[in-house]
């Protein structure tokens, strides 16, 4: 139900029954079971597209914590939490702090589950992004560079992925360029935050 309520937009009705949700696992489970990790990070979602930042960071901060003491640093519920988290952090306001959490993020991900895993390719990519968002669009546009090509090897041209990963590396070219440009007086460009999820 959570998701048809989140498809049509009424991402209030959305929180809230996941809200139910999760409260009614963790009476069942308890609090701190495993098995509630992914309804929690689906919570701290549609808080976000609630437009509750604050609210999806402070629960995803509250799982990470939870995780850290009870899984290994390379689990990848943990490591998903992380990412999360870090995005969430950015798309509350908060661009350096999101770029510094992916970047420590990246390294884990390359050791544990390889350079080229699907999800260590989302976590490079992310990190690129909020690298530019955090002032440095050239260093971004210089890590999504590889990328791009990894991606489109290892997943295919046309994979979602890919298609993001190099429309992300147009948009940080545009926006070096742009800045270079500023400092020249002219006007500056504006991101897409959808790139940035």
């Amino acid at each position: 139900m959570a998701r048809c309520c989140r498809e049509a937009g009424n991402y209030a009705s959305a929180t809230a029954s996941l809200e139910l949700a999760v409260a009614s696992l963790a009476r069942e489970l308890g609090s701190s079971h495993p098995s509630l990790a992914g309804p929690r990070r689906e919570l701290a979602k549609s808080r976000i597209q609630a437009g509750d930042a604050p609210g999806a960071v402070a629960d995803l901060s509250r799982l990470m914590d939870e995780q850290k003491n009870s899984l290994p640093d390379n689990h990848p519920s943990l490591l998903e939490t992380r990412h999360d988290l870090a995005i969430f952090q950015g798309l509350g306001g908060d661009p350096a702090t999101a770029a510094a959490a992916l970047a420590r993020l990246v390294p884990v991900t390359m050791s544990s589950l390889g350079p080229e895993n699907p999800f260590t390719l989302l976590v490079r990519v992310h990190a690129a992004l909020w690298r530019g968002e955090a002032g440095d669009p050239s260093g971004a546009a210089a890590d999504l560079e590889p990328l791009v090509a990894v991606a489109s090897r290892v997943l295919g041209p046309e994979n979602e992925q890919t298609v993001s990963a190099r429309t992300s590396l147009g948009h940080m070219r545009e926006r070096a360029a742009q800045l270079l440009a500023t400092d020249t007086g002219e006007p500056g460009h504006h991101h897409h935050q959808s790139d940035l999820q």
